[in-house]
């Protein structure tokens, strides 16, 4: 049985309450609330469910831009660092970034069995209906390819979505490439205002186009 849950901390007890008498949070695989947030898991939640496998729906970390899981810090440290404790059916040893805070991550071994979009790619469960047994269908791997910005025709707005590029260095990058295009992402470093630091935050979110 699996549980899709996005409830927030707060009405969490409300929802162990509400079924305390039934079967229902009796889950073999937990797809975490609110993709990994800080208030979307609790250890009662995982008391009640005992679940199997867990699975984070979020996306890569490497994708700096707002309103990604990079903005928000998906899926907190201390959510996979529960979930680890509560699971204990393992999974290959892997070596993952999760998050601290908002915009900051670390990296976190994982060998329980807690599988996360962002990480794996897709992730396919295949039950066994004759004992109820759920099996991980290995990872693909193929994290879907970010829509990366073209810096030769991306608009200001859209160049002020990467990471350390506010409205003076969008318009520098903007007047750079009135007079010439950009033929490759190395050539951002000679922008005025674009050194090595702000170069290496955005050179795998960014584009030249053909």
């Amino acid at each position: 049985m699996l549980l899709a849950a996005d409830v927030e901390e707060a009405a969490i007890p409300d929802l162990i309450e509400h079924y305390e008498n039934t079967n229902l949070l009796d889950v073999d695989v937990y797809r975490v609330g609110h993709h990994g947030s800080r208030n979307g898991t609790t250890q009662a939640l995982l008391d009640a469910m005992t679940p199997d496998l867990a699975v984070i729906s979020m996306g890569p970390e490497a994708r700096q831009l707002s309103w990604t899981a990079w903005a928000y810090g998906h899926p907190r440290r201390e959510i996979v660092e529960l979930l680890q404790n509560e699971i204990t059916t393992t999974r290959p040893t892997t070596t993952e970034m999760v998050g601290t805070a908002a915009r900051a991550f670390t990296q976190l071994p994982i060998n329980r069995a807690v599988y996360a979009t962002g990480w794996d790619g897709d992730i396919v469960l295949e039950a066994d209906h004759e004992d109820g047994t759920w099996t991980v269908i290995e990872p693909t791997g193929d994290i879907p390819a970010l829509d990366l910005i073209n810096v030769n025709t991306a608009s200001l707005d859209e160049l002020m979505t990467l990471p350390g590029i506010g409205p003076v260095k969008a318009q520098a990058i903007v007047d750079y490439r009135a007079t010439k295009l950009f033929e490759n992402v190395d050539e951002l470093d000679e922008v005025r205002g674009i050194g090595p630091s702000t170069l290496n935050k955005i050179r795998t979110l960014v584009t030249v186009g053909n």
